[in-house]
């Protein structure tokens, strides 16, 4: 988390750098590198929030499936009965 926060921290400053030499010089193409920059940033951080929903599910799932126990799932202290029905 420090990594990617340092990280876009650095990617900001850098872009607002660039924004301001462009005003400075009067030269669109700095401007339009600092957006692209922000750009980047933001997208690093959408991905982090992502990929962090992403691994809280799956230590969910796994924690859900450590829980099963000879075809039981214990749900809040809850026995189920998952065991396959068998028709005649």
């Amino acid at each position: 988390m420090l990594i990617i926060c340092v990280t876009t921290i650095g990617l900001v400053s850098w872009a607002l750098h660039l924004m301001q030499r462009a005003i400075d010089d009067r030269d669109f193409s700095f401007m339009l590198a600092g957006l692209l920059v922000v750009c980047a940033a933001g997208a690093l951080l959408g991905v982090y929030f992502l990929m962090e929903s992403y691994w809280s599910f799956m230590e969910q799932v796994a924690l859900n499936q450590s829980m099963m126990l000879d075809g039981d799932l214990i749900v809040d202290g809850i026995s189920l009965d998952i065991s396959p029905i068998f028709y005649e």
